[in-house]
């Protein structure tokens, strides 16, 4: 009996465990070539903001900074009316509020706190970290929906432009961080950046940009129905009886919508990750979403729940090392400092402030030294945010594979390859030149043709009148 368990794969403990891959998750989300992916993703995704964003302002439709907070019911400036009438960006605006609740969320991941607590209300933001803490996971995550909700129902003209460039640019970074994950947890192999661009390209419009939008092209379909018979249902008489009688259909179109909003929030962490690692399209994508979304519910949930602990838990430890980084590289410049104290350009910030606050006297050389300094401690926040975007492809990537094998009986090691894995550059097919007929006369050699069994061609009519 004890040889047969040690001639057991070391890793079969590993699999049977199932949600323990789902720590794999760190390591993966700290390999450098999703980091540099990611921190792309993040600055050009900022850039397109802030320039809207400076555009809308420039316009004069800017918001005050209280609105999205307002809006969600977790606070406002009535105790500051000096700040009543300052505008900031639609992007500024909604970057605070949903980065306070992706903090708030983990916050409360790591104190175990799933719903919340009651009485928590307009005192959320004033008592940040802990007032975010005691919301709790879910309460958090409905804030952060809110938020995009109010970005597309408030600032309409701004969300037809930003959206469409963010998701097709976190559909190319996304899907290539997805792939280079995909082949990592199934054959243990590492594809460069490169070689994960160009499968995220082959796949970017059929694929990672489409999969997201198509649930929601469905959801605008069955709610246009609703409210075409909403405008028939209005009409004298003939639209009561009629509409009435047939309200049974608006009840059946109602749990399409609901059946398609649960599956599409549900398994919108698995959409990209099916395209990634199964080489398929955006329908696909979807269909299987929805088919684990349904028939796993609770085994997702479970997975999902295991990856956001463990992902809070890594995500304080990658931000509790780069503000040990920083502290320790602010306070041994500062004792090197003549004249101007470090302290004075660059204020260190706290455990969620990473970039800390801006100065408000600085001058002369002290300008140059502040946007430099500024900037380089940026770029590590930025990647810091990398970080917990490579956690959360890594780990969505792995929960895929989970469920796949769950519902599907596949094995973990089954992963689309296709060329752009085997090698950096597309194959290119270069076209065999047909030879031209030779005019040379004949080497006459019979020894290779006998030695090979070879018959001489029979004489041709012409040398036989000869």
């Amino acid at each position: 009996m004890a040889t047969e368990l040690d001639e057991r794969p070391a890793a079969a403990w590993w699999e049977s465990c199932g949600f323990v891959q789902i720590f794999r998750a760190f390591g993966m989300a700290l390999d450098w070539r999703k980091l540099i992916l990611a921190a792309a993703g993040v600055v050009v995704t900022l850039v397109v903001a802030f320039v809207l964003d400076w555009i809308w302002l420039r316009a004069g439709h800017g918001v005050r900074p209280d609105a999205l907070a307002t809006y969600a019911g977790v606070g406002n400036l009535a105790d500051a009316p000096e700040a009543a009438d300052a505008r900031i960006g639609v992007f500024a605006a909604f970057w605070a509020f949903e980065r306070d609740c992706v903090h708030g969320a983990l916050a409360s991941a790591r104190r175990g706190n799933v719903l919340g607590a009651a009485g928590v209300g307009g005192e959320l933001f004033v008592s940040y970290p802990a007032g975010l803490a005691t919301l709790g996971i879910v309460p958090n995550f409905v804030k952060g929906l809110t938020g995009v909700k109010w970005l597309l129902a408030k600032n309409v003209g701004y969300s037809l432009i930003f959206v469409p460039l963010a998701l097709l640019i976190w559909s190319a970074v996304g899907g290539a961080v997805c792939r280079i994950a995909a082949v990592q947890f199934a054959r243990n192999e590492r594809l460069s950046p490169k070689q994960a661009l160009l499968y995220a390209r082959e796949k970017l419009w059929q694929g990672f940009f489409a999969a997201p939008v198509i649930p929601l092209i469905g959801l605008l379909i069955l709610a246009g129905l609703l409210a075409l018979g909403g405008l028939f249902l209005s009409i004298p008489y003939v639209g009561d009886l009629v509409g009435g009688l047939l309200f049974v259909l608006a009840i059946f179109v109602g749990f399409a919508i609901a059946f398609t909003l649960i599956g599409t929030i549900a398994g919108f962490n698995l959409l990209w990750p099916t395209v990634a690692a199964e080489g398929s399209d955006s329908f696909d994508a979807v269909s299987r979403s929805f088919s684990y979304v349904y028939q796993r519910p609770f085994r997702l949930l479970f997975y999902s729940f295991v990856a956001i602990i463990f992902g809070s838990i890594c995500y304080a430890i990658v931000r509790l090392f780069v503000g040990v980084a920083l502290a320790s590289t602010h306070a041994a410049v500062n004792a090197g400092t003549i004249g101007t104290a470090l302290g004075e350009i660059w204020a260190m910030g706290g455990m969620y402030d990473l970039l800390g606050p801006t100065p408000t006297a600085i001058s002369g050389g002290d300008v140059i030294a502040y946007g430099l300094i500024r900037f380089w401690v940026s770029l590590v926040v930025v990647l810091v945010w990398a970080f917990l975007a490579t956690y959360y492809f890594s780990a969505s990537t792995i929960i895929y594979f989970l469920l796949r094998q769950a519902v599907d009986a596949t094995d973990l090691e089954d992963v689309y390859i296709d060329t752009y894995d085997e090698d950096a550059e597309p194959p290119s097919i270069t076209p065999t030149a047909t030879p031209a007929p030779s005019t040379s006369l004949p080497v006459l050699n019979a020894a290779p043709a006998a030695a090979s069994g070879a018959s001489d061609p029979p004489p041709s009519p012409e040398s036989e009148s000869r």
